[in-house]
Protein backbone atom coordinates (compact mmCIF):
# COMPACT_ATOMS: atom_id res chain seq x y z
CA UNK A 1 0.00 0.00 0.00
CA UNK A 2 2.82 2.33 0.81
CA UNK A 3 3.74 2.97 -3.27
CA UNK A 4 -0.35 3.39 -3.81
CA UNK A 5 -0.65 5.70 -0.92
CA UNK A 6 2.37 8.15 -2.68
CA UNK A 7 0.15 9.04 -5.30
CA UNK A 8 -3.63 8.01 -3.79
CA UNK A 9 -4.52 9.97 -1.07
CA UNK A 10 -6.40 7.63 1.78
CA UNK A 11 -9.99 8.59 2.50
CA UNK A 12 -11.98 8.01 5.18
CA UNK A 13 -15.96 6.55 5.29
CA UNK A 14 -17.31 9.94 6.01
CA UNK A 15 -15.56 11.74 3.30
CA UNK A 16 -16.61 8.88 0.83
CA UNK A 17 -19.80 10.57 0.33
CA UNK A 18 -17.78 13.54 -1.45
CA UNK A 19 -16.84 11.15 -4.16
CA UNK A 20 -20.54 9.43 -4.19
CA UNK A 21 -19.06 5.98 -2.50
CA UNK A 22 -21.67 5.67 -0.27
CA UNK A 23 -24.77 3.39 -1.40
CA UNK A 24 -27.50 1.82 0.49
CA UNK A 25 -26.63 -0.81 3.08
CA UNK A 26 -28.17 -3.71 0.30
CA UNK A 27 -25.00 -3.03 -1.44
CA UNK A 28 -22.93 -3.40 1.78
CA UNK A 29 -21.88 -6.82 0.80
CA UNK A 30 -21.14 -5.75 -2.68
CA UNK A 31 -18.92 -3.43 -1.66
CA UNK A 32 -17.12 -5.67 0.79
CA UNK A 33 -16.65 -8.04 -2.10
CA UNK A 34 -15.67 -4.82 -4.85
CA UNK A 35 -13.26 -3.65 -1.82
CA UNK A 36 -11.14 -6.72 -1.18
CA UNK A 37 -11.18 -6.94 -5.01
CA UNK A 38 -9.38 -3.42 -4.87
CA UNK A 39 -7.22 -4.61 -1.88
CA UNK A 40 -6.19 -7.68 -3.49
CA UNK A 41 -5.58 -5.88 -6.80
CA UNK A 42 -3.43 -3.57 -4.92
CA UNK A 43 -1.59 -6.05 -2.99
CA UNK A 44 -0.74 -7.52 -6.67
CA UNK A 45 0.19 -4.12 -7.84
CA UNK A 46 2.07 -3.93 -4.69
CA UNK A 47 4.10 -7.69 -4.21
CA UNK A 48 4.74 -6.93 -8.56
CA UNK A 49 6.13 -3.43 -7.92
CA UNK A 50 8.52 -4.96 -5.05
CA UNK A 51 9.17 -7.41 -7.58
CA UNK A 52 10.07 -5.51 -10.09
CA UNK A 53 12.08 -3.28 -7.77
CA UNK A 54 14.07 -5.90 -5.70
CA UNK A 55 14.86 -7.02 -9.49
CA UNK A 56 15.71 -4.15 -10.68
CA UNK A 57 18.31 -3.54 -7.65
CA UNK A 58 19.50 -6.92 -8.34
CA UNK A 59 20.19 -5.72 -12.27
CA UNK A 60 21.57 -3.03 -10.77
CA UNK A 61 23.76 -4.70 -8.23
CA UNK A 62 25.04 -7.41 -11.13
CA UNK A 63 25.92 -4.60 -13.32
CA UNK A 64 27.81 -2.67 -10.53
CA UNK A 65 30.17 -5.95 -9.65
CA UNK A 66 30.37 -6.62 -13.50
CA UNK A 67 31.71 -3.06 -13.90
CA UNK A 68 33.90 -3.33 -10.17
CA UNK A 69 35.16 -6.78 -11.74
CA UNK A 70 35.84 -5.27 -15.26
CA UNK A 71 37.75 -2.15 -13.17
CA UNK A 72 39.47 -4.86 -11.29
CA UNK A 73 40.59 -7.22 -14.06
CA UNK A 74 41.59 -3.52 -15.82
CA UNK A 75 43.92 -2.47 -12.75
CA UNK A 76 45.11 -6.60 -12.24
CA UNK A 77 46.13 -6.13 -16.20
CA UNK A 78 47.39 -2.92 -15.39
CA UNK A 79 49.34 -4.06 -12.52
CA UNK A 80 50.83 -6.94 -14.21
CA UNK A 81 51.95 -4.60 -16.81
CA UNK A 82 53.35 -2.09 -14.71
CA UNK A 83 55.19 -5.46 -13.04
CA UNK A 84 56.72 -6.31 -16.51
CA UNK A 85 57.44 -2.67 -16.64
CA UNK A 86 59.15 -2.26 -13.57
CA UNK A 87 61.36 -5.71 -14.10
CA UNK A 88 62.43 -4.03 -17.34
CA UNK A 89 63.15 -0.63 -15.53
CA UNK A 90 64.82 -2.66 -12.70
CA UNK A 91 67.02 -4.83 -15.36
CA UNK A 92 68.13 -1.30 -17.37
CA UNK A 93 68.19 0.20 -14.00
CA UNK A 94 71.25 -2.62 -13.17
CA UNK A 95 72.84 -1.93 -16.08
CA UNK A 96 72.70 1.48 -15.87
CA UNK A 97 74.31 0.79 -12.40
CA UNK A 98 76.77 -1.39 -13.63
CA UNK A 99 78.07 1.07 -16.29
CA UNK A 100 78.22 4.15 -13.72
CA UNK A 101 80.50 0.98 -11.84
CA UNK A 102 82.67 1.04 -14.58
CA UNK A 103 82.98 4.26 -14.85
CA UNK A 104 83.37 5.13 -11.50
CA UNK A 105 86.32 2.69 -10.98
CA UNK A 106 87.86 4.39 -14.67
CA UNK A 107 87.49 7.62 -13.28
CA UNK A 108 89.24 6.25 -10.14
CA UNK A 109 92.55 4.82 -12.05
CA UNK A 110 92.51 8.13 -13.79
CA UNK A 111 92.45 10.40 -10.71
CA UNK A 112 94.79 8.25 -9.59
CA UNK A 113 97.01 7.79 -12.68
CA UNK A 114 96.29 11.71 -12.72
CA UNK A 115 97.48 11.97 -9.04
CA UNK A 116 100.65 10.18 -9.75
CA UNK A 117 101.60 12.36 -13.01
CA UNK A 118 100.69 15.40 -11.74
CA UNK A 119 104.11 16.42 -9.74
CA UNK A 120 106.39 15.20 -12.60
CA UNK A 121 103.59 16.99 -15.18
CA UNK A 122 103.91 20.19 -13.24
CA UNK A 123 107.74 19.76 -12.54
CA UNK A 124 107.63 19.14 -16.72
CA UNK A 125 105.54 21.94 -17.51
CA UNK A 126 107.94 24.57 -15.23
CA UNK A 127 111.26 23.24 -17.08
CA UNK A 128 109.40 23.88 -20.25
CA UNK A 129 108.48 27.38 -19.32
CA UNK A 130 111.80 27.85 -18.02
CA UNK A 131 113.41 26.35 -21.38
CA UNK A 132 111.40 28.67 -23.45
CA UNK A 133 111.70 32.09 -21.62
CA UNK A 134 115.56 31.33 -21.80
CA UNK A 135 115.56 30.39 -25.79
CA UNK A 136 113.87 33.84 -25.95
CA UNK A 137 116.50 35.70 -24.23
CA UNK A 138 118.96 33.46 -26.15
CA UNK A 139 117.26 34.38 -29.21
CA UNK A 140 117.36 38.39 -28.32
CA UNK A 141 120.89 38.08 -27.72
CA UNK A 142 121.81 36.26 -30.73
CA UNK A 143 119.49 38.84 -33.01
CA UNK A 144 121.52 41.96 -31.57
CA UNK A 145 125.01 40.69 -32.17
CA UNK A 146 123.95 39.07 -35.71
CA UNK A 147 122.90 42.82 -36.67
CA UNK A 148 126.67 43.69 -35.29
CA UNK A 149 127.79 40.99 -38.17
CA UNK A 150 128.86 38.72 -35.26
CA UNK A 151 128.20 35.35 -34.80
CA UNK A 152 126.87 34.31 -30.72
CA UNK A 153 128.11 30.78 -29.82
CA UNK A 154 124.99 31.21 -28.19
CA UNK A 155 123.27 29.99 -31.61
CA UNK A 156 125.18 26.55 -31.59
CA UNK A 157 124.42 26.05 -28.03
CA UNK A 158 120.67 26.36 -29.21
CA UNK A 159 120.80 23.79 -31.58
CA UNK A 160 123.18 21.47 -29.91
CA UNK A 161 125.85 22.18 -32.34
CA UNK A 162 129.82 21.55 -31.86
CA UNK A 163 132.40 23.03 -34.38
CA UNK A 164 134.77 20.30 -35.26
CA UNK A 165 137.85 23.01 -34.96
CA UNK A 166 137.56 23.18 -30.74
CA UNK A 167 139.69 25.51 -29.49
CA UNK A 168 141.53 25.93 -32.46
CA UNK A 169 138.48 28.82 -33.44
CA UNK A 170 137.71 30.96 -30.17
CA UNK A 171 134.05 32.42 -30.98
CA UNK A 172 135.26 35.52 -30.70
CA UNK A 173 136.47 35.69 -33.92
CA UNK A 174 133.10 34.19 -35.49
CA UNK A 175 131.80 37.16 -38.04
CA UNK A 176 128.12 36.56 -39.18
CA UNK A 177 127.38 36.36 -43.04
CA UNK A 178 123.34 36.08 -43.69
CA UNK A 179 121.18 33.54 -42.18
CA UNK A 180 118.14 31.91 -43.92
CA UNK A 181 115.25 29.86 -42.20
CA UNK A 182 113.01 27.49 -44.43
CA UNK A 183 109.92 26.31 -42.54
CA UNK A 184 108.40 23.91 -45.19
CA UNK A 185 111.86 21.55 -44.69
CA UNK A 186 112.79 22.94 -41.17
CA UNK A 187 116.41 23.85 -42.01
CA UNK A 188 118.05 27.04 -41.05
CA UNK A 189 121.17 27.77 -42.65
CA UNK A 190 123.77 30.32 -41.41
CA UNK A 191 126.98 31.33 -43.14
CA UNK A 192 129.85 32.70 -40.91
CA UNK A 193 133.42 32.82 -41.08
CA UNK A 194 136.39 31.78 -38.00
CA UNK A 195 139.38 31.85 -37.47
CA UNK A 196 141.63 29.40 -36.93
CA UNK A 197 144.54 29.61 -34.24
CA UNK A 198 147.99 27.41 -34.34
CA UNK A 199 148.90 26.44 -30.88
CA UNK A 200 152.56 26.48 -31.74
CA UNK A 201 152.53 29.88 -32.89
CA UNK A 202 153.41 32.48 -30.63
CA UNK A 203 153.03 36.49 -31.18
CA UNK A 204 155.64 37.86 -28.89
CA UNK A 205 155.95 41.72 -28.27
CA UNK A 206 159.17 43.31 -27.49
CA UNK A 207 160.03 44.58 -24.25
CA UNK A 208 163.29 45.53 -25.00
CA UNK A 209 166.09 46.14 -22.24
CA UNK A 210 168.64 49.43 -22.05
CA UNK A 211 172.09 47.38 -22.94
CA UNK A 212 175.20 49.15 -22.30
CA UNK A 213 178.54 48.94 -23.85
CA UNK A 214 181.84 49.56 -22.06
CA UNK A 215 183.87 51.27 -24.26
CA UNK A 216 187.49 53.02 -24.11
CA UNK A 217 187.92 56.41 -25.91
CA UNK A 218 190.27 59.04 -25.59
CA UNK A 219 191.60 57.40 -22.26
CA UNK A 220 188.15 57.48 -20.67
CA UNK A 221 185.98 55.08 -19.73
CA UNK A 222 182.66 54.86 -21.55
CA UNK A 223 179.36 52.97 -21.20
CA UNK A 224 177.54 53.29 -24.33
CA UNK A 225 174.00 52.57 -24.72
CA UNK A 226 172.71 49.88 -27.75
CA UNK A 227 169.20 51.20 -28.64
CA UNK A 228 166.88 48.59 -30.18
CA UNK A 229 165.43 49.70 -33.65
CA UNK A 230 163.79 46.05 -34.66
CA UNK A 231 160.60 45.44 -34.87
CA UNK A 232 158.00 45.34 -32.29
CA UNK A 233 156.63 41.76 -32.70
CA UNK A 234 157.29 38.67 -33.65
CA UNK A 235 155.82 35.44 -34.91
CA UNK A 236 157.34 32.47 -33.08
CA UNK A 237 157.16 28.64 -34.20
CA UNK A 238 157.09 26.22 -31.18
CA UNK A 239 158.03 23.47 -33.15
CA UNK A 240 160.41 24.60 -35.79
CA UNK A 241 161.94 27.04 -32.69
CA UNK A 242 162.09 29.90 -35.30
CA UNK A 243 160.82 33.10 -35.45
CA UNK A 244 159.64 35.78 -38.30
CA UNK A 245 159.13 39.68 -37.96
CA UNK A 246 155.93 41.13 -37.52
CA UNK A 247 154.61 44.19 -38.78
CA UNK A 248 151.92 46.46 -36.92
CA UNK A 249 150.61 46.89 -33.34
CA UNK A 250 150.24 43.11 -32.28
CA UNK A 251 148.08 44.08 -29.56
CA UNK A 252 145.28 45.66 -31.11
CA UNK A 253 141.98 43.18 -31.08
CA UNK A 254 141.14 43.88 -35.18
CA UNK A 255 145.14 43.02 -35.86
CA UNK A 256 144.86 39.45 -38.04
CA UNK A 257 147.86 37.68 -38.55
CA UNK A 258 147.82 35.54 -41.51
CA UNK A 259 150.61 32.84 -41.50
CA UNK A 260 151.64 30.57 -44.32
CA UNK A 261 151.70 26.59 -43.89
CA UNK A 262 155.37 26.84 -44.96
CA UNK A 263 156.35 29.95 -43.27
CA UNK A 264 160.00 30.74 -43.86
CA UNK A 265 161.43 31.93 -40.25
CA UNK A 266 164.75 32.93 -38.72
CA UNK A 267 166.23 30.84 -36.14
CA UNK A 268 165.20 32.66 -32.76
CA UNK A 269 168.75 33.78 -31.55
CA UNK A 270 169.81 34.64 -34.74
CA UNK A 271 166.67 36.88 -35.08
CA UNK A 272 167.74 38.60 -31.28
CA UNK A 273 171.05 38.86 -31.88
CA UNK A 274 171.34 40.53 -35.48
CA UNK A 275 173.12 43.73 -35.50
CA UNK A 276 170.85 45.23 -38.44
CA UNK A 277 168.17 45.48 -35.46
CA UNK A 278 170.45 47.43 -33.08
CA UNK A 279 172.29 50.83 -33.02
CA UNK A 280 175.35 52.43 -30.76
CA UNK A 281 173.09 55.19 -28.55
CA UNK A 282 174.96 57.87 -26.40
CA UNK A 283 177.98 57.09 -24.33
CA UNK A 284 178.45 58.51 -20.82
CA UNK A 285 181.48 58.27 -18.43
CA UNK A 286 181.02 55.26 -16.08
CA UNK A 287 181.55 57.37 -13.38
CA UNK A 288 179.04 59.57 -13.65
CA UNK A 289 176.27 56.65 -15.06
CA UNK A 290 173.87 56.15 -12.26
CA UNK A 291 173.54 52.27 -11.09
CA UNK A 292 170.18 52.48 -11.02
CA UNK A 293 169.97 53.01 -15.06
CA UNK A 294 172.33 49.98 -15.48
CA UNK A 295 170.20 47.51 -13.37
CA UNK A 296 166.78 46.40 -15.21
CA UNK A 297 164.64 43.26 -13.63
CA UNK A 298 161.61 41.89 -16.07
CA UNK A 299 159.08 39.59 -14.73
CA UNK A 300 157.49 37.13 -17.71
CA UNK A 301 155.71 34.18 -16.14
CA UNK A 302 157.07 32.27 -13.45
CA UNK A 303 160.86 34.23 -14.26
CA UNK A 304 163.23 36.96 -13.72
CA UNK A 305 164.80 38.48 -16.19
CA UNK A 306 167.88 40.08 -14.91
CA UNK A 307 170.45 42.87 -16.90
CA UNK A 308 173.37 44.10 -14.72
CA UNK A 309 176.47 44.40 -17.40
CA UNK A 310 179.54 46.16 -15.64
CA UNK A 311 178.53 45.48 -12.20
CA UNK A 312 178.61 43.17 -9.67
CA UNK A 313 176.19 40.60 -8.28
CA UNK A 314 176.08 38.55 -4.94
CA UNK A 315 174.92 35.14 -5.19
CA UNK A 316 174.49 33.32 -1.99
CA UNK A 317 177.28 35.49 -0.40
CA UNK A 318 179.29 35.29 -3.59
CA UNK A 319 180.11 38.24 -5.81
CA UNK A 320 180.54 37.49 -9.30
CA UNK A 321 180.32 40.04 -12.55
CA UNK A 322 177.36 40.42 -14.08
CA UNK A 323 176.78 38.91 -17.38
CA UNK A 324 176.81 41.14 -20.93
CA UNK A 325 173.48 39.50 -21.48
CA UNK A 326 170.47 39.22 -19.77
CA UNK A 327 170.19 36.34 -17.42
CA UNK A 328 166.95 34.30 -16.07
CA UNK A 329 166.19 33.45 -12.50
Amino acid sequence: MNPLNKFCDSVGHKDSVKFGLIREKRFIFLGAIALFTVVSIVTSVGIGASSLSESIKTKNRLSTIEEESNIALRNIRELKQNAITEKRIYKQFNVMLQNLTEVVYELKDELQFVKNTAPKAMKAISLITTRLHYTKNQLLDISRDFKDKKLNIKFLDLFNYTVSCGDRCPPQYWNAINCYHDPVRSMILVRYTMKLINPNMHVMSADVFDLVTRVRENGKNLLCHSEYIGPNAMLYDDTKRCAKPLKGNPKESTNLVLVNKEMECTDKESFVTRSKYWIRGKCEERDSVDIHEIVQIKSALQYNYIYCASLNVTIFNREIACPHEVFVL
